[in-house]
């Protein structure tokens, strides 16, 4: 039987229940070593007892966890699960109290108290042909680490699907990444020549593996897709393909999505929006930084433990 029915005691329960395990916080008091503040934010319940399958992974010479996080280092640090640093978002120049982006019940962000705001950190792997970041922000649009040819130095008429144009940046007129192909490509916001693309790829730093996303710190969530309220939020991810959870930093403070536009403060009270990135786009900054604890202590024990770039990765 796989259901119980009161009539035929056959299928009657022969235990009594006695209280709930939680299995994941068994797991996490064995494994996770030195990482278990990470736990649920440091909520382990210390009262349970795994002692013996500790003393087991001790007679087997089970490694640490740090072991693990260095194995798939691809995933854990390239991917931005290991911050660099943590932060909150604050609309430049604002005073008032309601200046920094918070989560909404509705998965959504807007604005709300700097105290209270959501921390985030910049997250999920680069992938090729994404933007050059220079220190942890992205150069202004035209310049030379993110356009190789000035996207408008092409003199011949270029393809840009049904239709020509003078440029590849004079292709989308207004339409986006649609009106942009043949000859050229839509690569963040921008439509760029192939040869462009191609160039910008290979200008890429080999060690500049991470990062193409804005994540929640201690969460599974990401910015992702652009509605007219700004960007939703949705689970990371890590490898950054997904191209609606492509945002950055630019050096003039505004956050851009792939698709060219920006994150700014919205008509609505305490509501963002996603506006063209001009002049009138919404300046954001870094604020309340700090080093996070996690990507401290993997450091110190990758330190400790002699684990090295040339061991495997995956």
């Amino acid at each position: 039987h796989m259901w119980r029915v009161q009539s035929d005691k056959r299928t009657l329960a022969r235990y009594h229940f006695k209280g709930q395990t939680d299995n994941l916080a068994r797991v996490a008091a064995i494994w996770f070593g030195e990482f278990k503040s990470k736990f649920r934010s440091g909520s382990l319940d210390s009262s349970i007892d795994v002692s013996i399958p500790l003393q087991r992974s001790r007679d087997m010479q089970c490694k640490p966890f740090v072991y693990f996080l260095h194995r798939f280092r691809k995933i854990y640090r390239d991917g931005g699960l290991l911050p660099e640093k943590v932060f909150k978002i604050r609309a430049r120049g604002r005073t008032d109290k309601d200046a920094c982006i918070s989560r909404r019940h509705d998965n959504s962000f807007g604005l709300g108290e700097c105290v209270h705001a959501t921390w985030f950190h910049f997250a999920n792997m680069a992938p090729p042909g994404f933007p050059v970041i220079v220190g942890d922000k992205m150069p202004p649009s035209g310049t030379e680490a993110n356009e190789p040819d000035g996207a408008t130095g092409v003199t011949k008429m270029v393809k840009c699907g049904n239709h020509q144009a003078r440029n590849c940046a004079e292709c989308p007129q207004g339409n986006g990444g649609s009106w942009c192909h043949k000859d050229c490509v839509w690569n963040f916001g921008q439509c760029i020549s192939k040869s462009a693309f191609e160039r910008l790829k290979k200008r890429r730093p080999k060690k500049q593996k991470c990062c193409s996303g804005i994540r929640e710190w201690n969460s599974l969530d990401c910015f992702d897709r652009p509605d007219p309220t700004g960007p939703i939020a949705y689970q990371c991810d890590v490898t950054g393909n997904i191209e609606n959870q492509q945002y950055v930093l630019d050096a003039s403070g505004h956050i851009r999505h792939a698709t060219g536009k920006c994150v700014s403060i919205g008509k609505l009270k305490k509501r963002l929006a996603m506006t063209d990135c001009g002049p009138s786009a919404t300046a954001w900054e870094q604020v309340d930084t700090f080093f996070p604890e996690e990507t401290k202590l993997y450091r110190e024990l990758v330190a400790k433990h002699g684990l090295t770039e040339d061991m495997p990765d995956h």
